[in-house]
Parts: structure tokens; sequence; C-alpha cells
């Protein structure tokens, strides 16, 4: 057994609310950070949401699994409303947050460089994506990729 996997224990907590917060004031301690009160909140009401895998996770015919976040940009770009597409963008920013948390040390660990990460993208198959999602990959990708891989002070945009 591993050093980490030996020292992991659950921990029962009365409030969770409590505990992410005071998980978040000893990380924010240890790397030196401060950050906004409202900021603070939003990321304890988020990991303490996201605890629940009712809220993180939809459950559809085909058994619960995790929406694609490309799907959820295309909804909230097709969404009926500014209502609806401000709540669908909202919804994709929480989850892209709480998965970056999460595989934070894999995303250091695996960093790609933009030539992989844009041949990728350009590769990946569009005939299932949304209407609106294909018009962006072929038309403003198309359009503005190539400038910003030339361009080096823009590289770490992509």
């Amino acid at each position: 057994m591993t050093e980490s996997a030996s020292s992991a224990r659950l921990v029962p907590v009365a409030n969770l609310r409590e505990f992410f917060h005071d998980a978040l004031q000893s990380a924010f301690a240890k790397q030196r950070l401060s950050v906004e009160d409202q900021t603070e909140h939003y990321v304890v009401n988020l990991l303490t949401l996201f605890a629940r895998s009712e809220a993180l996770y939809e459950h559809t015919p085909t058994g619960t699994r995790l929406k694609p976040l490309a799907v959820m940009l295309a909804e909230a770009l097709e969404a009926p409303s500014t209502q609806d597409r401000h709540r669908s963008l909202q919804r994709l920013g929480d989850v892209s947050l709480f998965i970056a948390g999460f595989f934070a040390p894999e995303f250091r660990a695996q960093a790609q460089s933009t030539s992989t990460i844009t041949s990728r993208w350009a590769a990946a198959p569009t005939a299932r994506l949304p209407s609106r999602t294909r018009a962006v990959r072929g038309g403003y990708w198309a359009r503005y990729s190539p400038s910003l891989r030339r361009n080096s002070s823009h590289s770490s945009m992509l």
C-alpha cells in the first residue's frame, strides 16, 4: 500500500460547508494566498453542491453520466433565451472549475503543446455536435487559429 493510500482515511463531519471552508482556509494559508470573501464563498458553495453526485451527474436512459463540457457549451450557445444561456454558461463554468480542481496535478503532469491540442481539436469528429458548435469550429476556429498559432504571445490561450 502506498503512503498516501495508507494515510487516507474517512473523516466524519457534522457540517459539510464548514468542512470545505476550513479546508479551503488551510489550503490558502499553505499556498500563502488570499481571496475576496465572495470568491471563497463561491468555492465553498460549489464544493458543497457537488459533494452530492446528483448535482454533478445526469440521469439518462443509458445511465448516470457527466455531460461533456463541449456539449454544455453547445447547448448554452443554442439556448432559447438570454437567461437560459447565462444559466447554462454558469453551469459549464462551475463544472469546469470543479473538474479542473480534481485533475490539476494530472493537467500539470501531462501538459501538451499548443500544436498537439489544436491538431486534436481540428481532427475531432463534428457530425454529432449541434450545428452551432460545428459553425464555431468551422468558422471562427479556422479563421483565428492560424494567427494565434503564429503569435507566440497568444499560444497559452489555446
